[in-house]
């Protein structure tokens, strides 16, 4: 099992030293935004500098955001549902595929034997395990999914199709509105193709709307893997689309908002470059989830 916690501003160290990540569980982050914070990464430089965090922890203000595309129905390698059978990615029959194409529209949605292990399920029981565990005091949590609408044919995006972002739940201290929330974004499921950009400006519209401008404002972003909108077709990376996420990222760090980062799902570390840096801009920090068994449960990130 690995679960690795490190400041996101480490990025670029450990991608020039290729060394592998040691930490056994979540370390503790260093404070963000601090003067002299970066301000780029590798390939990318935001047009102003971050802001200084708020240090105003009362009334304090998360966001958890959820990937909820159509890779997250694949299997994230855990007992997320703890009934003892951990689901996989089924093994593919190219060669009956090709002798058969009709055999991949009745398949495709098959990404875990168990879906109630896939990613996505995952992503959602880490979030319930944070609401569970919120610290005492006021602090509001509110909740956003993000996947993009593309064409069944083409990819492409559909521009009049469903929002690429939604803000499921605004920021509240009420647990059992923010639990019927997580039930809302299990219910609709994971379909579409992933724009990063879309949710992330959704979150911060939905964390600017109250409190006082000094408030500690954070977003936390489940994902497992990579942006394939707003640009392109929506099964690909396209440079435009991880760049459209880094500059949504420079929004955030130019309102002091951390955006901490977390790869979930059976999927190779290489996937999570995009939102690694998109920590990195912010002075949030990147935690990669991955192994077997049961799902590990993840304390918040530091909040002050």
């Amino acid at each position: 099992m690995l679960i690795a916690t490190r400041p996101a501003h480490d990025w670029l160290r450990a991608a020039v030293c290729a060394l592998p990540i040691l930490a056994a569980s979540p370390a503790a982050a260093e404070p963000a935004l601090e003067a002299g914070a970066p301000s780029s990464v590798p390939g990318f430089t935001c047009p102003a500098p971050p802001r200084p965090a708020a240090t105003k922890f009362e009334g304090a203000r998360l966001l958890i955001l959820v990937d909820a595309s159509y890779s997250a129905r694949a299997a994230s390698g855990f007992d997320v549902d703890g009934d003892g059978i951990t689901g996989l990615i089924p093994r593919i029959d190219a060669e009956a595929w090709i002798a058969d194409p009709s055999l991949l529209a009745a398949q495709e949605p098959t990404l875990s034997t168990d879906p109630g292990d896939n990613s996505l399920a995952a992503g959602l029981m880490l979030a319930r395990r944070w609401i569970d565990s919120r610290p005492e005091g006021p602090l509001w949590i509110g909740l956003a999914r993000c996947s993009g609408e593309v064409h069944p044919d083409t990819n492409e995006a559909v521009a009049d199709g469903r929002p690429a972002a939604s803000v499921v739940v605004h920021p509240t201290a009420d647990r059992d509105v923010l639990l019927g929330g997580l039930e809302a974004i299990a219910e609709e499921g994971a379909w579409g193709a992933s724009n990063f950009s879309a949710g992330i400006h959704a979150a911060l519209d939905a964390l600017s709307d109250g409190g006082a401008a000094d408030q500690v404002r954070h977003i936390l972003f489940l994902s497992d893997g990579l942006p394939t909108l707003p640009v392109g077709r929506g099964d690909s990376a396209d440079p435009g689309d991880t760049e459209a996420a880094l500059s949504a990222s420079c929004r955030a760090a130019a309102r002091g908002v951390r955006i901490h980062t977390y790869l979930v799902g059976a999927v190779s570390p290489e996937r999570g470059s995009t939102i690694e840096r998109m920590s990195m801009l912010t002075g949030g920090t990147y935690t990669i989830v991955r192994g077997s068994g049961p799902l590990p449960s993840l304390p918040l990130p530091p909040l002050h």
